[in-house]
């Protein structure tokens, strides 16, 4: 193994769209898991939200807000279209008290969101 790699946490359900925060810590989806998890420095893996389906990206805003490219889950954790978790689709979440609103349905299965430089929010 590369001496310059360090392995920072193990177990995780297909890790993506990390977001360095404030404190320390690394913020980033579990695409197979459907959650939104917290990395500390301490080492600790926690769950910071439970947006279900297959949230596939995620960033921040200037109130460090978490925002969720939500795929609906109807490729990654289930390749079986007939077997859609009831109400569940693709679009945008943002994290509030820890719970996973909806800001959007659309598009339908996102990949990816970040802030421009203009404070828009833009969804691939």
């Amino acid at each position: 193994m590369n001496d310059n790699v360090k392995i920072l946490a193990t177990h995780l359900a297909f890790p993506e769209g990390p977001i360095a925060m404030p404190d320390g810590s690394v913020v980033f989806v579990e695409i197979g898991a459907g959650q939104l998890s917290r990395w500390r420095p301490n080492g600790q893996v926690e769950a910071v939200a439970q947006p279900g389906g297959g949230p596939n990206g995620a960033t921040s805003d200037q109130r460090d807000r978490i925002y969720i490219a939500q795929n609906g889950g109807n490729w990654m954790r289930n390749p079986d279209p007939t077997r859609v978790e009831p109400g569940m689709s693709g679009g945008v979440q943002c994290v509030i008290d820890g719970e996973a609103v909806w800001v959007s349905r659309n598009p339908l299965a996102p990949n990816d969101l970040c802030f421009g430089p203009d404070g828009l929010l833009y969804v691939t």
